[in-house]
């Protein structure tokens, strides 16, 4: 019964980590001004800020700090090691798709194929695919930014939704707490 309890949870893991999103023409535009936005609202940078974002989505996910985040609930024992196991299929699974940089002028927006990490004080923010929130069954993208790439980022988790025309707006960015795998 275990056996087959396991080989269950692990089909389930599989499945529930591939990218909601998958498209030719990238992750919308929107997401990153909507995260311009809101760093902008939370004095986190200004407008003549330069920021790196890397041109393609990357593996990025912390299903353990968006848990905390989107419940109220204790985390029961087992739990911790089943969002890590989320984000090691994920990242086993992933498929980067393009990032349509925004062409407004709110933030300083520099694509970035390799980011040269020699340059220290730059701004860099990197997104994950959209995906589901299996705790609120929300969508959304993982984003994080970090100056000159390093440790210690910061870690968001930014609600989308598609609208019946097919266009994608964003919502809320949530703040994860402290992680960086």
């Amino acid at each position: 019964m275990k056996k087959h309890y396991c080989l269950l949870m692990g089909l389930l893991t599989a499945c529930a980590t591939t990218a909601v999103h998958q498209s030719s023409d990238g992750i919308p535009s929107q997401i990153l001004e909507a995260v311009c936005s809101s760093l902008l609202s939370e004095g986190e940078l200004t407008r003549y800020d330069r920021i790196l974002v890397e041109a393609e989505t990357q593996p990025v996910s912390s299903m353990l700090a968006l848990h905390f985040a989107s419940t109220d609930k204790e985390i029961t024992p087992g739990q911790g090691t089943e969002d890590l196991r989320w984000d090691e299929t994920y990242k086993l699974n992933f498929e980067p798709e393009p990032i349509n940089v925004p062409t407004t002028e709110n933030c300083g927006w520099q694509r970035t194929d390799l980011f040269d990490g020699d340059v220290s004080k730059e701004l860099l923010i990197e997104l994950s695919g959209i995906t589901e929130n299996p705790y609120s069954g929300h969508r959304g993208v993982f984003v994080r930014y970090s100056y000159g790439g390093r440790r210690g980022a910061s870690w968001y988790w930014l609600i989308v939704k598609q609208n019946q025309r097919g266009e994608w707006r964003a919502g809320e960015l949530l703040a994860l707490e402290d992680y960086d795998n």
